[in-house]
């Protein structure tokens, strides 16, 4: 038997004192892993540093499990999601790009082949999935790394529908009813709004959002708005519990209050597509 996928987090300000702490609950793993005989495999196991953008620490600490030092990594690969030691998304969306052009070029190659329905089914298989999988988590970002996806989605419309290299991408994605990756993210994250605000997610989650009228009192426009936390870091801006609200904010009434989220989802796809 194997600890699999097992991980540790903590946090202090002071690097010697976190590293003292996390060898100190390390010694405690690595004996319970041995008492309930589970094996731990030190050579496949690593630490990340996490800290801001603007102080990056040149200290890397000394990490052990039974006296043996475990290695630092810059980034690792968490339940299919590529984290680095910036929390910025741009390995992973870059990693994603890799793949889609890996796939785009074979579909390319054998298009010549196969029908047009193929081609769609083709695309839907090998290139769609890498921009659907945890969208909802990394494509709320700025920059141009999402940019760069985007400009990788438009060549796989432009090859299954044989067109121009510089042609127009819109009307494509509308007739082949395929959404962008940015409107795959407001996709789901509108779902995700959906259901914190019909208490159909985790209480946590619901946790995380309330009306304005519940804040104060006075009746207003905004009073039925979710209400928007304040922020100043981008770090906080592009996350779902600001983004998600302001999103939530601007659709229609017709989908805040669609009866189930199936039909929600299907009405919010054919509002962006449109």
């Amino acid at each position: 038997m194997f600890a699999y996928d097992t991980n540790l987090f903590l946090t202090d300000k002071n690097i010697d004192s976190v590293a003292s702490t996390v060898n100190a609950e390390l010694a405690k793993i690595s004996k319970w892993f041995k008492l309930n005989k589970l094996s731990l495999n030190i050579k496949k196991t690593s630490f990340i540093l996490f800290n801001n953008k603007r102080k990056s620490s040149t200290a890397s600490p000394d990490i052990k499990i039974d006296n043996v030092k475990i290695e630092e990594v810059k980034k690792t690969k968490f339940l299919g999601v590529i984290i680095n030691n910036k929390l910025t998304w741009n390995d992973h969306i870059q990693t994603v790009r890799q793949k889609m052009q890996k796939n785009i070029g074979i579909i390319y190659r054998i298009r010549q082949t196969v029908s047009s329905s193929v081609l769609v089914m083709l695309y839907q298989t090998l290139v769609h999935p890498y921009i659907e999988y945890c969208n909802i988590v990394w494509a709320i970002c700025p920059g141009t790394s999402l940019n760069r996806l985007f400009a990788c989605q438009k060549r796989a419309i432009r090859t299954i529908t044989y067109s121009k290299v510089r042609a127009h991408t819109t009307p494509l994605f509308h007739r082949l009813n395929i959404l962008s990756v940015h409107d795959v993210n407001k996709l789901q994250v509108a779902s995700f709004m959906y259901g914190a605000m019909h208490d159909l997610l985790p209480k946590y989650f619901c946790n995380m959002f309330m009306l304005n009228s519940v804040i104060h009192r006075y009746f207003t426009r905004q009073c039925n708005k979710v209400h928007i936390t304040s922020h100043r870091l981008n770090i906080r801006r592009f996350s779902v519990q600001i983004y998600g609200p302001k999103l939530w904010n601007s659709l229609p009434p017709t989908l805040l209050h669609a009866s189930n989220i199936f039909v929600f989802k299907r009405l919010y796809r054919r509002h962006l597509l449109e």
